[in-house]
């Protein structure tokens, strides 16, 4: 029997005002919708493997060195050896999925696109 995967941040999961937005879009809406496509990314990019317990996003971000980071390997962070222990509350995953819900309305995609470009033109001047 095979364990169901299950997501770290659902769709949902976000801050109220980022939920009202998703909620009131309808179900056609929703599979042209920027902000109801990314979430769905991001739900499926923060799915942990059931077989080996793989790292998402979120563990990523929220992870928060401890003593043990470097003295018992159980996931790596570069050169830092980190020691990851899953410890997502609430309200950071629903930060998390709200920001990320964020860069996908015409405020985020406009921001992004000009990091774009400043990285663009930061990697062309090498």
């Amino acid at each position: 029997m095979s364990k169901q995967k299950k997501s770290l941040s659902p769709v949902g999961l976000t801050m109220p005002v980022a939920l009202k937005r998703l909620e009131s879009l309808s179900s056609k809406q929703k599979r042209k919708d920027a902000e109801a496509i990314m979430m769905l990314l991001w739900e499926n990019e923060n799915t942990r493997d059931p077989l080996n317990g793989s790292m998402t996003p979120l563990d990523s971000i929220l992870h928060e060195c401890t003593e043990g980071c470097g003295k018992t390997r159980i996931f790596s962070f570069g050169a830092d050896k980190c020691v990851y222990k899953p410890s997502l509350n609430e309200r950071d995953v629903k930060v998390a999925a709200a920001t990320i819900q964020w860069i996908a309305t015409n405020c985020g995609r406009s921001f992004f696109e000009k990091f774009y470009r400043k990285f663009e033109e930061a990697r062309k001047s090498k």
